[in-house]
C-alpha cells in the first residue's frame, strides 16, 4: 500500500504504450504466478505468444477488490488492468523500482527489458 506509482513504457510488437501510474507489471507465458494466482487467465504456453499485464495504482479499497477478482480470474475486465500479447515485448522504467525474475530478487533499479520468442528443438527419449 505504500508503494508509489511509477511511470512505465510498454512496447508490444513495436507499439509504445505509456502509463503514468504503474503499480504491478509482469510478463508471462502461463496463467499463474505467486503460488497459483491467475494473473493472466487467458495465457497459454502453446500459443506462441507472450502476455504482459500492467496494473495501475488504485486506491487501497479498490485494489483489495481487484485482488479478490484476480483470485477468480476476473480482474482483466477493469480499466486499471492492461493486457498485451505478442511475440516481442519490452518494459522500460526511468525510476528505480524493485523487481524479480522467476522469484529471484533483482533489487531496486531501472528496467529496460526486452522479451522475444525463440523456438528450441529438444529430444525426448523413450525409456524401455
Amino acid at each position: 500500500m505504500h508503494q508509489d506509482a511509477f511511470e512505465v513504457t510498454v512496447t508490444a510488437d513495436h507499439q509504445n504504450h505509456y502509463f503514468k501510474r504503474g503499480f504491478l507489471v509482469t510478463t508471462t507465458n502461463h496463467p499463474y504466478f505467486g503460488g497459483g494466482v491467475p494473473i493472466m487467465p487467458s495465457a497459454t504456453v502453446d500459443n506462441h505468444q507472450l502476455d504482459l499485464i500492467v496494473i495501475e495504482k488504485l486506491n487501497p479499497f479498490f485494489f483489495c477488490y481487484l485482488f479478490v477478482m484476480m483470485l477468480f480470474g476476473r480482474h482483466t475486465r477493469y480499466q486499471a488492468v492492461h493486457h498485451f500479447e505478442g511475440t516481442n515485448l519490452a518494459i522500460q522504467t526511468k525510476t528505480l523500482e524493485f523487481g524479480q525474475m522467476d522469484g529471484e530478487e533483482l533489487g531496486s533499479r531501472t528496467f529496460d527489458i526486452h522479451y522475444s520468442l525463440k523456438s528450441q528443438a529438444f529430444w525426448l527419449k523413450k525409456q524401455a
